[in-house]
């Protein structure tokens, strides 16, 4: 069996846009498993939203949730890495981006805080099956290292912020974008490379037997380190162009096409 880890991005690859599984998705990765591949998610979401597809899924594999900084145990909750963002950088950022108005999400012990409830919180929590809490002021509210921090903007505003930050706060925090709006602000060593690497490493599989699917700009590094890199059809041109081979569309059963033609 040539690759005996795969992991799957949930937002525009594993999910539909309609934030669902499709039957023959669910039933490929359910052949893979029972064949012994080792099958987990990679996702930018939290380990709670992730947990609920996991568990749906049959999957009983750590799960890379916050774009890499945490690694978690389906069923036990065992954890295998955290790695929050210090307080100290946290408090300044949420100083300067609050500050400026921008409308910012902090995730603290798998929960969303914001300063105050909008519609986008409502419909995001519901989507992602997530507890939310508006506290006001957040810089008093921030007294624990938060897992992520995300700030929601126009496209040209969230490009912006993303420059500025790998300029000048590179050696503090990671950065990705997730969706053209949303910038995801991590730990400087959180990715789902690195994640992935340290779940290879732990189940003993070479780089050159990792599967790794996904189509956003969070997915590149992984989809680069891995041994075959695959963007969904959906993906940005950028990760288009990066990629070993161009699935289907994540509403026209991609991951499935993948895993029938190269692992099944």
């Amino acid at each position: 069996m040539k690759y005996r880890l795969v992991a799957l991005d949930m937002d525009g690859t594993l999910l539909n846009d309609q934030y669902e599984i499709s039957p023959r998705t669910a039933a490929a990765i359910a052949r893979a498993v029972s064949r012994g591949v080792l099958v987990t998610l990679a996702t930018g979401r939290t380990f709670r939203s992730a947990y609920f597809y996991a568990k749906d899924l049959g999957l009983n594999l750590p799960l890379i949730a916050y774009n890499g900084g945490l690694i978690k145990e389906v069923f036990s909750g065992e954890i295998h890495l955290n790695r929050p963002i210090y307080l100290p950088t946290a408090r300044a950022l949420v100083d300067f981006l609050q500050g400026r108005g921008h409308y910012l999400k902090v995730y603290i012990d798998d929960k969303l805080f914001v300063a105050k409830e909008t519609e986008e919180t409502v419909a995001f929590a519901s989507r992602h099956r997530i507890m939310y809490e508006a506290v006001g002021d957040l810089k008093p509210f921030l007294t624990k290292e938060p897992s992520m921090m995300v700030v929601v903007e126009a496209e040209e505003t969230v490009n912006a912020l993303k420059d500025w930050l790998d300029r000048d706060w590179h050696n503090k925090i990671s950065s990705f974008k997730s969706n053209p709006r949303s910038l995801d602000i991590v730990h400087p060593e959180a990715s789902k490379a690195e994640a992935l690497r340290f779940l290879a490493r732990k189940f003993r599989v070479r780089s050159e037997e990792v599967l790794a699917i996904g189509n956003e700009m969070n997915d590149l590094e992984m989809i680069g380190w891995s041994g075959l890199g695959v963007a969904m059809g959906n993906a940005s041109s950028f990760v288009l162009g990066r990629a070993d081979y161009v699935t289907a569309d994540n509403n026209h059963d991609g991951v499935a096409e993948v895993l029938e033609r190269f692992v099944l």
